[in-house]
């Protein structure tokens, strides 16, 4: 296998979640590709501007594609990566459907088969977003089921929201409807919300995340974050800012969760926030902060 190429083959990830990208350098600490935003990309909204949040799961799966080449030059299987956490991402400008993308990923350091990545998004010269992500390699397939093979908890037998009927106006986009439609129970307050949710099978994102053992990807934690704000705020927004990401636990499909937002400080211009995902067990399964602002 030569560069450039296509990470199709060299990633985990097929499906919907499959971000195409075409690998340019393949070195842990020197990493590059390039990537054209197309329509069939499931995190555009209905204006055309692409989620903030898969700007990580696109430096995620450069850093898969450079494990895949290299495991391919050396004889060796490819194992699966876990997107673990984030130490920090910062987004400074929008991304549009036919939006061409430089991308860069540098291995910063490894510790305990966690490795932190810096990544950097460019457009036409332009930094658009960077970011430091953390990625823990699975030492075998054995290792990956038995995070994945479990039962997950029930959704219940009905849902409080139904697709197509009095959906917010700030929702504008195919991801956050079904999000917002998969909302079980809510509780607004003046500066927070709590809602538990629970994506079903068919939810978009598990189409090849990962496949024969799905998976929600991290970064949509962020976009159910999302949601609640937008719910909150009564108003479309975007993530500005992610900080200090903690992932502690897997969510398949049908499982129950609750998130808990609070803002801590609202401006016009945005607002700051801290965001909280427990398991129906009440378990920690992830946490983070960060700030949004108006939606472009």
């Amino acid at each position: 296998m030569t560069l450039p190429c296509s990470i199709a083959d060299l990633i985990p990830q097929k499906g919907k979640m499959s971000l195409n990208q075409t690998l340019i350098k393949a070195k842990f600490d020197d990493s590059e590709s390039s990537a054209v935003i197309t329509q069939e990309n499931i995190f555009l909204d209905n204006q055309w501007q692409l989620s903030n949040s898969v700007l990580i799961e696109y430096i995620n799966q450069l850093t898969a594609a450079v494990f895949g080449y290299q495991a391919r030059q050396g004889g060796m299987i490819v194992q699966k990566g876990l997107f673990v956490g984030l130490q920090d991402a910062e987004f400074f400008d929008p991304v549009y459907l036919g939006d061409m993308l430089t991308l860069r990923g540098f291995t910063i350091e490894e510790i305990s088969h966690v490795s932190f990545i810096q990544g950097i998004v460019e457009r036409d010269g332009q930094k658009i977003a960077q970011l430091t992500t953390k990625l823990y390699q699975t030492e075998n397939l054995t290792e990956l089921s038995g995070i994945t093979n479990q039962v997950p908890d029930s959704a219940g037998p009905a849902e409080i929201h139904q697709e197509g009927q009095n959906l917010p106006l700030y929702l504008v986009s195919n991801m956050h409807i079904q999000l917002y439609s998969s909302i079980l129970e809510i509780h607004i307050g003046k500066d927070n919300i709590f809602f538990t949710i629970a994506c079903p099978p068919d939810f978009e994102a598990f189409d090849g995340h990962f496949p024969g053992n799905p998976i929600l990807p991290g970064v949509v934690l962020l976009e159910i974050a999302t949601v609640g704000l937008e719910i909150l705020l009564e108003k479309t927004i975007s993530l500005k800012s992610i900080k200090k990401m903690k992932i502690s636990g897997m969510v398949l499909p049908g499982q129950v969760i609750a998130i808990e937002i609070n803002i801590n400080q609202n401006q016009d211009s945005g607002c700051l926030f801290t965001a909280m995902v427990k398991g129906k067990d009440g378990k920690e399964l992830s946490r983070f902060n960060g700030s949004c602002g108006k939606h472009e």
